[in-house]
């Protein structure tokens, strides 16, 4: 299991004001991306757009979508071009790591949040950011890796909600206005996937005791290896499979695993949240318990137990429902492979040549006033649509480049946006 959460207390990591750092670390971001993600290439569209919103002294914030855990490089690119430094909102558990990683993501821009809990000093330091428009703001509203090039998770609304506050102070204080500019980020697959993703199943179907599947087309392996997993989790959680296709078998597997623990935890299962959502609460209850230390060893094993469970039923959603469609979108299956390594291995291996595509939005000025009561939040819904258009375009060119048709179903169902009112929420 990945360490996205640790069993110490949380200690604020605040943002760098100096820039000496970041003169030196960013000539090496396009290394970083070619040497340990395989990213040869980046390609930043809309620029001007975006340098505008500096030029006019805005308070700016860029949303982009997370699907691989390159992307605050990839979007550190915009900055490296621009030579414009950022501020980036990371996930604690980035800065506990190692002492390099931590040098050289704070000196790119980087401060913590606390993602298990509403992160007072993480909220007031992004707030101050876009209230003095001292750097951009990069924020992920997605909230985790999505590992889903072509698809959006449902996106937390606390970057609308930093926006607006940062926007009633800065108009309070008549220095301007904030801005949303969503961004879209598209990676494509330049290299043979034949010869990339072949020695690689062999070597998971060996790993299940079978022999090598290569009669298969390619996605029909990868759909068998889905399974495989889907069936090993229900072994273990279920106590045995479940009847239906893989997809209706991962949603009753997640039912099965979240609901026993929100029922011990939260009084009552929560089915009608996001499963990032229902993870995220879970972890909130149980971390307090955890690092405040007075526990026995057997109570510890019995938390972490119960973290472990989250954490795997949080991964197995992160396999989109007919995702893979008939095998004809290469990055679909790359990333459903890549998805097994981490699962099974905590690691993923690089694989090249990827290039990206950046496509920066249209800003969203940021009125101050309150938020509707009722309905959705109109910025949280432009936003939303922006990055959900901009990919589904970036998509469909990319394909036609291929000589490939993309239909509408192959570009997934529409991302519903948020309904209950969440002031606190933190992105």
């Amino acid at each position: 299991m990945i360490p996205v959460v640790r069993d110490e207390p949380y200690s604020f990591f605040p943002p760098q004001r100096t820039t000496l750092g970041y003169k030196v670390l960013r000539f090496f971001v396009p290394t970083i991306l070619r040497r340990l993600y395989g990213v040869e290439q980046v390609e930043v569209r809309n620029m001007e757009g975006f340098r505008a919103s500096v030029d006019a002294g805005h308070g700016v914030l860029l949303a982009p979508n997370h699907p691989r855990a390159c992307d605050p490089f990839t979007v550190g690119m915009v900055s490296y071009l621009s030579r414009i430094p950022f501020h980036f909102m990371a996930s604690w558990y980035l800065f506990r790591e190692s002492r390099v990683k931590r040098f050289v993501v704070r000196n790119l821009g980087a401060f913590s949040i606390y993602r298990e809990t509403n992160d007072r000093p993480a909220m007031n330091a992004a707030i101050d950011i876009l209230s003095t428009a001292r750097r951009p703001l990069v924020v992920f509203p997605e909230g985790t890796i999505s590992r889903s090039n072509d698809r959006l998770m449902e996106m937390m609304d606390g970057v609308v909600f930093l926006a607006r506050t940062a926007a009633k102070r800065r108009a309070k204080e008549g220095t301007g206005k904030v801005v949303i500019h969503p961004v879209a980020t598209k990676y494509v697959f330049e290299g043979n996937l034949n010869d990339t993703l072949s020695p690689v199943l062999d070597e998971f179907e060996t790993r299940f005791s079978w022999q090598p599947q290569r009669h298969l087309p390619l996605v029909d392996r990868v759909v068998k290896l889905l399974e495989a997993q889907v069936t090993l989790r229900e072994m273990e959680y279920l106590g045995g499979v479940s009847d239906g296709n893989v997809y209706d078998r991962i949603r009753r597997l997640i039912e099965g695993m979240l609901c026993p623990l929100e029922t011990e935890w939260l009084g009552r299962p929560a089915s009608d949240q996001s499963v990032i959502s229902r993870c995220k609460r879970l972890r909130t209850e149980i971390l307090p318990e955890l690092i405040g230390g007075n526990i026995t060893e057997e109570r510890r094993r019995h938390l972490w137990q119960h973290l472990t469970q989250i954490y795997y039923a949080q991964q197995i959603s992160l396999y989109p429902e007919n995702y893979l469609g008939d095998g004809r979108f290469p990055e679909r299956l790359l990333e459903t492979v890549e998805g097994f390594e981490e699962d099974l291995n905590d690691a993923m291996r690089k694989r090249t040549p990827w290039r990206a595509i950046v496509q920066i939005g249209d800003p969203i000025e940021v009125d101050p006033g309150r938020r509707p009561r009722n309905g959705d939040d109109p910025y949280y819904c432009q936003m939303v649509g922006q990055i959900r258009d901009m990919l589904r375009l970036l998509t469909t060119e990319v394909n036609a480049a291929r000589g490939i048709v993309t239909d509408e179903a192959d570009l997934g169902s529409e991302v519903s946006p948020l309904t209950t009112p969440q002031p606190e929420a933190v992105p």
